[in-house]
């Protein structure tokens, strides 16, 4: 029987692979689905790991559902996260909620200086030209 620590971590290096795939790559939509089944699995297994949910919503802002996002973002946050990513995907979710949350993303992207990402968690993806 395998482990369920290392199927865990296997998973979010499937996640990573995916993700670093995605931009650019032929089959976008197939990488993005596929990334979402990996995912939702692992929030179903592992509700509470910071990773799956920092993965989960950055896979949710590429997607443009921001606000969705902010629901896993929170969530980690509120377990105790210190990963760069999720600030970073919190910033760029704040970006595209509202005017709002947009004057506010900047402390996200300062708070998010502080920290080192894990090597098992992405970001979502930003062009910080586009704002």
């Amino acid at each position: 029987m395998e482990n369920t620590a290392d199927s865990l971590v296997e998973r979010l290096k499937l996640i990573k692979k995916l993700n670093g795939n995605l931009w650019g790559w032929p089959n976008e939509k197939v990488q993005l689905k596929q990334a979402g089944d990996v995912l939702a699995t692992l929030i179903a297994d592992f509700p509470e790991n910071t990773s799956v949910l920092i993965n989960m919503g950055a896979l949710q802002v590429d997607q443009g559902k921001y606000k969705e996002a902010m629901t896993f973002l929170k969530k980690a946050e509120s377990i105790g996260s210190a990963d760069r990513n999720l600030y970073l995907n919190i910033a760029i979710a704040m970006l595209n909620i509202s005017a709002q949350t947009r004057a506010d993303a900047h402390l996200w992207f300062k708070k998010a200086e502080a920290f080192q990402a894990d090597e098992l968690t992405i970001a979502a993806y930003f062009d910080p030209q586009g704002y």
